[in-house]
């Protein structure tokens, strides 16, 4: 006998809330995550598939689903001490920019013959 998916049974506010976080440019990572394994659970997405998409464990997505259902919002919110990541454009530019200044073209325009 299959299971009945998980339900939410989120309401238009939970819902709002949930695309503002994924628009938001200045959200948390790992938030966004959370809220995205929320509303694909909502919308009926299987746990294994969440999972592959997010690249995150089942067992992962299974907690912030089970915190979800006791404590809301609050079981999502990031607890984290200490420095915070950096965001993924300023990595992404400072890879750019190292790539760019150890290219091998710029070795060979320097090379006198």
């Amino acid at each position: 006998m299959p299971r009945n998916a998980l339900q939410f049974n989120l309401t238009r506010d939970e819902i709002a809330k949930i695309y503002y976080e994924l628009n938001d440019i200045n959200s948390n990572n790992e938030y966004v995550k959370r809220c995205l394994i929320i509303l694909m659970t909502e919308h009926g997405v299987h746990l294994k598939v969440i999972a592959n998409l997010l690249k995150i464990s089942k067992t992962t997505a299974n907690k912030w689903r089970q915190a979800f259902l006791s404590d809301r919002w609050e079981a999502l919110k990031v607890k984290k001490v200490g420095r915070p990541q950096k965001k993924l454009e300023q990595t992404t530019r400072k890879y750019c920019k190292t790539k760019i200044t150890s290219s091998p073209l710029k070795t060979v325009h320097n090379v006198k013959n």
